[in-house]
């Protein structure tokens, strides 16, 4: 609830984002001119992102970057892009190859807690006894997820005693962004494989178009639509909270806020079943409400990144070099193991993609997934969105596994080890429903 709470003058919140428009400006005009940048396709998002934080570390940006209330702005910034995503509409998957990559998503989440547990482990026990045993856990949020569920979890856990959590999980994050590219783009490099591209030229999206007679542009609506479904959100999570509460349950009525990007793409998900049911559908068009959570994306990013602080640097140094390397490794190996025997002519394109998204963003994957497959021609593109529907089903449980050591356990170290076990049997659960989605197709 606190981060509903932010007593930021509405003044300075212009100012921050006019901010975060310059740092996106400045990326895209260092993209132009730096060529290294330009050939190996950095968005303008990470570029102005990591511009902020030179620019914060070198402490000529005074108050005009200030990491918590950048973390305010990222935990509300991923409500309205997962809202902006459930708005559009539904189409169906690419079958089979889509359930995979779902699946796939989950897996790489899990074997990314399991090696951030391991790691966190072992230094607990040896030269970080104080550490809290959580950081491990950053890894899927951070790497697979987004930058906004790793900042929303780790500063819930900062009221049980984890110093930095949520910049913690911003710093991970930004770690992400750089292996996606480099070791991503390496990959491409380094491999011999190709991507095959159908013969038939790619259709081009066809998209619905408001048709009711409107004195206003479109846009308006959709931002109304959004602005309407996460103040819908906000009371839907004050009464729950108060439910919570009324039961005995104030811990949880406490996290259940830093879930709220969930019950906001639920939300979202039955607004536009009632679109739909009304037979207003038309009113909402998917390119626009793609453009909107690219903007939500874009700035969510560059937030994420320049909020980082020396402090967290300067105290989790190792933990980030460690966790942040051997999950980067472990993941690539993970991916590079598993397409293959998931798919009958596993191409590049699937690799790069899967590691794009599981190390960075969707954008990400999908950058990388353009070095490859220019005109998007084949059918990962969608395997990627489609799959990601699945993996929000299936990662849910993940996350309250994640979060049961703070609400059920006094000791949160014996709690995250209770988590670890739970990771491993739904690792074995995921990589079974995978091997017999494979034999049977």
């Amino acid at each position: 609830m606190e981060l509903w709470d932010a007593n930021i003058p509405v003044g300075q919140v212009f100012i921050d984002f006019s901010v975060l428009g310059g740092l996106l400006i400045a990326g895209g005009w260092l993209q132009n001119r730096i060529g290294w940048i330009k050939r190996n396709r950095i968005p303008i998002n990470v570029i102005g992102g990591m511009t902020g934080l030179l620019i914060s570390f070198s402490g000529l940006a005074g108050d005009f970057i200030d990491s918590n209330r950048l973390g305010y702005y990222v935990y509300h910034l991923l409500a309205l892009l997962f809202i902006a995503l459930g708005l559009r509409s539904q189409r169906k998957g690419t079958g089979v190859d889509a359930a995979k990559f779902g699946l796939m998503y989950i897996a790489t989440y899990l074997v990314q807690a399991i090696v951030g547990l391991s790691i966190t482990f072992l230094l607990l026990f040896t030269i970080r006894e104080d550490l809290f045993a959580g950081i491990g856990l950053l890894m899927p949020l951070a790497f697979g997820m987004n930058p906004g569920i790793a900042y929303s979890i780790g500063q819930n856990w900062e009221s049980y005693g984890f110093t930095y959590g949520g910049t913690t999980g911003l710093a991970f994050a930004a770690i992400g962004f750089a292996v996606a590219y480099t070791v991503g783009l390496r990959m491409i490099n380094r491999s011999q494989g190709v991507v095959t591209i159908p013969k038939e030229a790619a259709q081009a999206e066809c998209t619905d178009h408001v048709t009711v007679s409107v004195n206003y542009d479109s846009g308006t609506l959709h931002v109304g639509l959004i602005a309407l479904t996460y103040l819908l959100t906000y009371g839907f999570m004050h009464l729950l909270a108060a439910l919570l509460t009324l039961a005995g349950l104030p811990h949880e009525a406490n996290t259940m806020w830093s879930f709220h990007f969930v019950f906001a793409a639920l939300l979202a998900l039955a607004v536009r079943k009632i679109f739909d049911a009304l037979g207003a559908s038309s009113w909402i068009e998917n390119p626009r409400m793609t453009s909107i959570s690219n903007v939500t994306m874009d700035l969510m990013v560059v937030a994420s990144i320049a909020a980082i602080t020396i402090a967290v640097v300067q105290q989790y140094w190792l933990e980030l070099i460690l966790l942040g390397s051997i999950t980067a490794f472990s993941t690539w190996l993970f991916i590079h193991w598993s397409v293959p025997r998931l798919y009958k002519v596993p191409d590049l394109g699937r690799k790069v993609a899967l590691f794009g998204n599981m190390t960075g963003t969707m954008q990400s994957a999908l950058v990388l997934l353009r070095v490859v497959d220019p005109r998007l021609q084949t059918s990962v593109s969608q395997e990627l969105v489609y799959g990601s529907g699945l993996a929000m089903l299936f990662g849910f449980p993940l996350l309250l596994i994640i979060n049961a050591p703070v609400l059920y356990f006094e000791n949160y170290t014996t709690g995250f080890a209770f988590a670890f076990g739970l990771v491993v049997i739904y690792l074995l659960f995921i990589l079974l429903a995978l091997w017999r989605l494979s034999r049977r197709h």
